[in-house]
């Protein structure tokens, strides 16, 4: 059967050389190819020469994985059969050879050769959905001879080719496009679809074929290979390539966001599975996506690249061309029952091809009605199979309207899920027949949040308005066509995509002017000449707000999705500030007898504790915040890693009233809801059973009709600042009444992955302006805890890797940025800290190996068993052994954490350099290597490397998923598994335990592999071996090295952070969590001098800062460096310049008023003529008349007696040079000293400081 036309997708793994037959310029910083599994087990940055022609002799593993696809030589390589050495039905199998052309790669289409196992009857999807000769009786016979159950891919030879050619035959060439793409770039996260260039398929490989002896009988197989060659040839390229490698050399030496440049793949499916096929509307969205790439990087790189877009356009013609009016024709027959809908479609289209050789000529729609009277009409013996009586009877019965309806369906490039969604939901979901009709955009508008992903804009777009020569051809019906390209329909449609897009990035809305900007650069099937005219007046149409709302304020515009407005209102509802004061519970208790009394039943009380003054500090403040919890309707408790609240919220479980009442207890990630008891649960599971969360599509929705919970009065949210507003606004809205809504967390870390920052919102409403006492910060349903278990060093001074991670917090005091260059500018390495500076990868890699060594105490002569060690292993006899009960404990004792995953200061390549260092013996038992003198495999005595890291026993890892344990999975020793979490969580760090068979143990097959888990200690989780493979059902990941997002929320004694200066993405935020991980000490690896990371502690630098909100208060919108931030959570004066503290900013905004009579600078540098040292005042200030000049140094927090002495030493400086204090001038004095100090309180009194610049500078 000859299947439509289609594209191709290629995975590529990426390389810094573009693919042109060397390897890489920098073999070790390129580890973003490791996310693809044959090349993480076999490439080794020491034997492959940076940027060297290839040679056959020494093949790097990225060659069998397309990593030469743009090599202007050959190579041959022998290709194997992968069950060869495992399986005795192909074990005198010889291998073939696989020669890869110039320019060409070896495509394999995986997802065709997958079929059901023998209990889903051997079925093969894609067989049935193209209707191919797939037989399955074959594979039943085959799967018998295999020896073992669950095969899950097409062997039969008659079968295998059958697939085989059906996938290649809808390639054809010249006319198809190869779409490559690779799973991990320097511009993109692991496994997203980033395309990296576009080529046409130039010729087609033949099938491959293995090698046998001579006279062999056996069974035959065919390699799933086929060579395609493609025509991105040197002289004359038809294709490009996106230009980021070119991009990737300019961030270097200039900020760029990178990944606002890369091309995402529009459909996650068609790009996957190594080689897909890709729909025609696809290959336009693609083409689009790289359209706009290209104008941006026109803009950044300063050079035209017209040729490529000249291009672009030209392929999307002809692709419109190939694709016709009507490509959802196919799964809309097989959505209303039409058997072999998708094969009738197809058989129209060719016979239309053949007579017209045009499909603008004939409307398909026509022939298949006259093929109901006369089947063989058009297709003759084909139809009249196709065309049976029930297909007919169907067909017959449709309803005009309906009709309508199916036919405007079939304008949509459609999958069969697709399809099949629409016509059976619409009803509910949408509306009736006749509103899509009047409005196809509906389709996207209404489907996108309770099935995300399942349409796009851009697919009604396409149906909408198709090339003039189509629309002219094929008119939509008139309810369906619209006006002009500044329909209305279509402006809110598009200006909805804008805002959804938008909400993926934090915000949950957008100014007028940025909406306007964003429409004017999105790519679609008619260009949209939109303008502020015409969307303001459609702005403020009834139609549009019943999607947008349009929001004004004196001086702004702003645009807001109505489902976002509809979440702030139910969070608005339960969160009021007012109604939070006044309404409170007069719950009084002994608060400080409490705390006691739970440290003297814990067996946590210290010797020390009623006479240290820390000690007793962190009590009160733990006081004072319980009767916080205990007595608002709505509280928040706030404090970083160490400050104890857990703790306090152990105690306040206990209070009676909140007993009486009951609790429900929730975080955002299975890994918070792991370290809060068996009785909390993720909001996921929460929100589930009352169908507030789909699981699916992964979505938080709100039902203001379905029923509420009513189980508990009070409620804690954990781990809040990885909440969203749509999280929040779900939990809110599936709750009864409720006395207390407490949400807990460290604001001051990451924002959450999805839209807002509702706990920093939150922070913000409820924190006071002044608090009363300074040393326990406290206030209406506000409690902040601040003392940390681990503050203070031996001397009883603050140590200074928690001052340090103070820099990056929301409020860094002057004195803290002193101890950050104080820090900076003697490389201070201590008990609790220590820096080690490095330049390139290959440099880190020494360093790092070295610190390593030093800081686990890794005796040399024993270096991988004492590494082992350090992970739990103990020693027994000639072996060392990891077990449950014991390692658990030991593994997070230290830990690295880097904000990159890709370069050879990454995740992944210090994961793979690790096991590969330190754990070596353990690879060789997993691979049970022979012994060369020897004929026979050694008997196994560990699992084989198991998912994409080739994880093997003994390993540090980590959990990507949430999973529930059921009844009859295995928990060791079987006696806790009654008691056991039965659950583990996505970011548990557990270690790999397990069998480990000696000569005398019993055991066949692959022995099992048990996992215990740091926060489920005593037990182990037992899995079977192929649960735990590549794509297996329980995905781990290496995790010596951990990225910094994944760390938030855990703790360990010791901390390696590399801080890279390129190739990250950092914000304050991320540094502050960074900094904040460890208990005892924490090894800063940054590159290139520290002292350049304090740009990073100023609010510019902040990601929240840059997120549009309006939970409470609108956004006050200021751009600094063409980009946007919200005023409100920045520290920038009037005049643009970027401050430390808000104190700063509203002193310079003071003297910026009178600016005719005086000038000033921030942090101009002073060299103190009497010492010689240089120093910066916070101000300098010369007044325009009498040209005196004043020094202004606003103190931090005086309270603090070490910074009281480090500032009488600099006081001292300053009148050792002739200074003056201002309150002891005299009218004539030349140098003046303005005095002010911080508030402990809080607050800021922005008169007094107008009354000094009045009173001692002005007069």
């Amino acid at each position: 059967m000859t299947l439509p036309v289609k594209h191709l997708s290629a995975r590529v793994p990426w390389h810094d050389n573009k693919w042109n037959g060397t390897y890489c310029c920098n073999v070790l910083d390129n580890s973003f190819c490791r996310i693809l599994p044959r090349i993480d087990d076999a490439k080794n940055p020491d034997t492959e020469p940076d940027a060297e022609n290839i040679a056959e002799d020494n093949f790097p593993p990225c060659i069998a994985e397309k990593g030469t696809f743009l090599s202007p030589y050959e190579y041959s390589r022998p290709l194997g059969h992968a069950w060869k050495d495992i399986n005795p039905l192909y074990k005198e199998y010889l291998p073939g050879k696989y020669l890869h052309k110039a320019y060409s790669f070896n495509a394999v289409p995986f997802l065709w050769m997958m079929k059901g196992n023998a209990k889903d009857g051997h079925v093969s999807e894609k067989a049935e959905i193209y209707g191919l000769d797939y037989k399955v009786e074959l594979e039943e016979e085959i799967d018998q001879k295999l020896g073992f159950e669950g095969n899950t891919w097409v062997q039969h030879p008659e079968n295998q080719r059958v697939m085989l050619d059906s996938f290649f035959g809808c390639l054809k060439e010249q006319q198809s496009l190869i779409f490559f793409y690779a799973k991990h770039t320097p511009l993109s996260e692991p496994n997203e679809r980033i395309i990296v260039g576009v080529a046409k398929v130039r010729k087609i490989g033949a099938i491959q074929y293995y090698e046998f002896p001579a006279g062999y009988k056996g069974y035959k197989s065919y390699p799933w290979d086929r060579c395609i060659e493609h025509t991105l040839v040197a002289n004359n390229q038809d294709g490009f390539l996106l230009p980021y490698h070119e991009l990737i050399e300019k961030s270097q030496v200039e900020e760029i966001d990178l990944k606002e440049i890369a091309v995402l793949a529009p459909d996650f499916a068609q790009f996957s599975y190594a080689s897909e096929l890709v729909e025609h509307d696809t290959a336009i969205d693609s083409l689009w996506r790289m359209a706009e790439s290209l104008r941006k990087s026109e803009t950044l790189l300063g050079k035209s690249f017209k040729k490529e877009l000249e291009w672009i356009d030209n392929e999307i013609s002809r692709i419109w061309d190939m694709r016709g009016a009507f490509p959802g024709m196919g799964p809309v027959l097989s959505a209303i029952k039409i058997k072999e809908g998708n094969t009738i479609a197809w058989e129209l289209e060719k016979h239309i091809r053949a007579t017209d050789e045009d499909l603008l000529k004939t409307n398909p729609w026509e022939l298949l009605q006259e093929s109901l009277s006369d089947p063989a009409k058009f297709l003759g013996i084909r139809g009249k199979e196709i065309f049976n009586a029930t297909n007919i009877r169907i067909l017959n019965s449709i309803p005009a309207e309906k009709k309508k309806f199916y036919q405007l369906l079939s304008r949509i490039q459609l999958s069969n899920e697709q399809a099949i969604t629409i016509i059976e939901e619409h009803a509910d979901l949408i509306g009736d027949i006749q509103t899509i009709l009047s409005n196809p955009y509906l389709l996207y508008e209404k489907l996108r949040n309770l099935f995300k992903g399942l349409i796009s804009f851009n697919q009604i777009d396409k149906a909408v308005f198709p090339p003039l020569k189509m629309r002219e051809v094929f008119p939509l019906d008139t309810e369906s066509r619209m006006t002009d390209f500044l329909d209305e329909r279509r402006v809110r449609a598009l200006s909805i995509t804008v805002l959804e897009e938008a909400a993926d990035e934090g915000h949950s809305l957008l100014p007028f002017s940025d909406v306007l900007n964003r429409l004017s650069m999105k790519e679609s099937a008619e260009d949209l000449p939109i303008n502020e005219d015409i969307l303001q007046v459609q702005a403020e149409e009834a139609f549009y707000q019943e999607e947008i709302n349009l929001i004004k304020t004196d001086s702004m515009l702003f645009l807001k999705l109505q489902r976002l407005s509809n979440l702030k209102r139910i969070i608005n509802q339960r969160i009021n500030k007012e109604i939070n004061q006044k309404k409170t519970y007069n719950i009084n208790h002994d608060w400080n007898e409490i705390v006691k009394q739970y440290f003297l039943d814990a067996q946590k009380e210290e010797t020390n504790s009623e006479t240290d003054e820390f000690e007793a500090l962190a009590r009160r403040e733990k006081a004072e915040s319980l009767r916080v919890l205990c007595n608002y309707r709505v509280s928040v408790l706030i404090g970083p890693a160490g400050s104890g609240k857990t703790t306090l919220l152990e105690m306040f479980e206990q209070i009676p009233e909140i007993k009486k009442g009951g609790l429900i207890k929730l975080a955002p990630t299975g890994k918070a809801r792991v370290k809060m008891g068996h009785n909390a649960k993720t909001i996921a599971q929460y929100l589930y059973p009352s169908k507030r969360y789909d699981g699916y599509y992964g979505v938080y929705l709100t039902r203001e009709e379905g029923a509420k919970d009513s189980s508990a009065r009070n409620i804690i949210i954990d781990e809040s600042s990885m909440l969203t507003e749509e999280q929040l606004g779900a939990i809110l809205d599936a709750l009864g009444p409720m006395d207390r809504i407490i949400l807990v967390g460290d604001y001051r870390q990451l924002p959450p992955i999805g839209t807002g920052r509702p706990f920093v919102d939150i922070v913000n409403l409820l924190k006071p302006e002044i608090f009363e006492n300074p040393d326990v910060r406290t206030g209406h349903g506000y409690a902040e805890l601040r003392q940390i278990r681990r503050q203070k060093n031996v001397t009883g001074n603050e140590r200074k890797d928690i001052v340090l991670s103070k820099c990056f917090g929301d409020e860094p005091r002057k004195e803290e940025i002193e101890t950050f260059q104080e820090i900076a500018g003697s490389l201070e390495s201590n008990s609790h800290l220590r820096l080690e500076k490095w330049y390139d990868s290959k440099d880190f890699r020494e360093k790092f190996e070295q610190i390593i060594q030093e800081e686990l105490n890794l005796d040399p002569e024993d270096i991988v068993k004492a590494f082992n060690r350090t992970l739990g292993a103990k020693d027994i006899g000639n072996y060392q052994y990891f077990n449950y009960d014991y390692s658990e404990k030991e593994i997070e004792n230290w830990q690295i954490i880097s904000p990159v995953n890709g370069y050879g200061y990454g995740v992944k390549e210090i994961n793979k350099f690790i096991q590969t260092t330190y754990r070596k013996n353990f690879i060789d038992l997993a691979h049970n290597i022979k012994d060369p003198n020897s004929n026979y495999f050694s008997k196994r005595k560990i699992a084989k490397p198991k998912g994409t890291d080739n994880i093997v026993y003994g390993d540090k890892v980590i959990s990507l998923k949430n999973n529930r344990w059921r009844d009859n999975q295995w928990i060791r020793p079987s006696s806790k598994k009654a008691d056991a979490l039965n659950y583990f969580a996505n970011g548990e760090i557990g270690v790999v335990t397990g069998e480990f068979r000696g000569k005398k143990t019993n055991g066949s097959g692959e022995p099992k592999i048990e996992i215990t888990f740091s926060t489920q200690p005593g037990y182990s989780y037992s899995f079977w071996p192929n649960e735990l493979k590549e794509d297996g059902k329980y995905p781990f990941e290496l995790a010596y090295a951990i990225t910094v997002h994944k760390s938030q929320g855990s703790g360990f004694n010791k901390v390696f952070f590399v801080l890279p200066s390129q190739g990250a993405i950092l914000s304050r935020e991320l540094l502050y969590t960074a900094l904040t991980r460890q208990e005892e000490k924490i090894i800063i690896l940054h590159q290139g001098d520290f002292r350049d990371f304090i740009r990073f502690a100023g609010t510019e630098a902040s990601a929240t800062a840059k997120r549009f909100t309006d939970l409470f208060y609108l956004p006050e919108v200021k751009e600094i460096e063409k980009k946007y931030y919200d005023a409100r959570y920045i520290n920038v004066s009037e005049r643009g310049e970027r401050m430390i503290s808000k104190s700063e900013v509203i002193i310079a905004n003071c003297l910026n008023k009178y600016k005719n009579d005086i000038r000033y600078a921030y942090e101009n540098k002073l060299t103190l003529l009497s010492t010689g040292r240089t120093i910066k005042p916070d101000f300098t200030i010369e007044h325009l008349g009498t040209g005196r000049v004043f020094y202004w140094e606003h103190l931090g927090m005086m309270t603090r007696e070490d910074y009281r002495q480090k500032w009488e030493k600099k006081k001292q400086g300053y009148i050792d040079d002739g200074f003056v204090v201002f309150t002891e001038q005299s009218g004539d004095a030349e140098k003046v000293l303005i005095l002010t100090e911080e508030n402990p309180n809080g607050g800021i009194d922005s008169q007094h400081f107008d009354e000094i610049i009045r009173k001692y500078i002005l007069s």
